[in-house]
């Protein structure tokens, strides 16, 4: 019998992994990225050379042996239960638990999934591969000039004081507000990034080959209209141009001049801005909106410090 092998695309040794370290030279690419999205940014793959799908057969063995204890604990809570012990129910409740946890665990580690994923200058698309190295892959793809907007969120979880994880989700959208593609999961990174194997750096990966993108355009939009604009939600707006920013927020405008920022902070998902003249006792010259709201948020950061010179800035974080 003939054992089926993946297509080994070759991928420049220069490119980095979609954390941004040098690959290895044990992975397989089985699936080409397409030349729609222009030169490699990124390129990672989670298929080893030589793995293959763990048979169905051996995933009943090793699924049978992690089910072993929880069954050894229910025939003793049946045992208890014919000696008439009160205790039995409580026992055969945590056999039944330690069964279904082992067979949960153990089908799920033993699932074969793997993916390859490319981000270039113009786009990204992730293959991801279930059950089959024969299998058709699910494919997530975009080109960045089908979009218009990006907006991120990330959230950190904690459960009484202890951290259990972060979400985060990217959202693409047109002109007309219709979603172009979406990215979305889950970490453990806390303060940090998650572990270089993560998907998590797929989205990143993206978003940041997206403000660069949008950055190699943000000459033309100058030169036609003076300034960049970031939405934040549908009503409000910030514009940055060369030395001043406008808040075009409740129907009404407010232009800052470089020299007259106190301070410029990012803190908690919440950009903060002041005049210089802002009074601590009045809303008058303090501008916030949560980073999750504004459109292009990280193309936002490098407009400031493209338009802004930090010398400016009481504050930044």
């Amino acid at each position: 019998m003939t054992m089926f092998s993946p297509p080994q695309v070759a991928i420049p040794e220069d490119v980095p992994s979609l954390a941004g370290n040098p690959r290895t030279n044990d992975r397989v690419f089985f699936a080409a990225p397409p030349a729609e999205i222009g030169p490699l940014y990124r390129a990672d793959s989670s298929l080893q050379i030589g793995k293959r799908p763990t048979s169905v057969a051996v995933r009943l063995v090793i699924t049978a042996l992690a089910m072993l204890p929880g069954a050894v604990v229910t025939v003793l809570a049946l045992r208890e239960g014919m000696g008439g012990s009160d205790t039995w129910v409580g026992i055969l409740v945590l056999g039944a638990v330690l069964m279904l946890i082992g067979w949960a665990i153990t089908w799920y580690k033993t699932r074969f999934r793997v993916f390859c994923a490319y981000v270039g200058q113009l786009g990204a698309i992730r293959y991801t591969l279930k059950g089959k190295l024969e299998n058709k892959p699910r494919v997530e793809f975009i080109l960045f000039d089908r979009a218009t907007e990006l907006r991120t969120a990330q959230t950190r979880h904690f459960y009484n004081g202890v951290y259990t994880g972060t979400t985060y989700s990217l959202i693409w959208t047109d002109g007309a507000g219709r979603k172009v593609f979406g990215l979305s999961g889950r970490h453990q990174g806390k303060n940090g990034l998650p572990k270089p194997a993560d998907p998590f750096h797929f989205a990143n990966a993206t978003e940041i080959a997206w403000s660069t993108f949008l950055l190699n355009r943000a000459d033309a939009e100058l030169a036609e209209h003076g300034a960049l604009r970031f939405n934040v939600g549908s009503k409000k707006a910030v514009v940055v141009g060369p030395g001043f920013i406008e808040f075009h927020f409740g129907g009404r405008t407010d232009r800052c001049e470089a020299g007259d920022i106190k301070s410029i902070a990012l803190s908690q998902g919440q950009f903060s801005i002041q005049h210089r003249d802002a009074k601590w006792y009045s809303s008058k010259g303090k501008f916030s909106f949560a980073y999750g709201n504004m459109a292009n948020a990280r193309l936002f950061l490098l407009v400031l410090d493209r338009f802004l010179p930090p010398s400016t800035w009481a504050q930044k974080t």
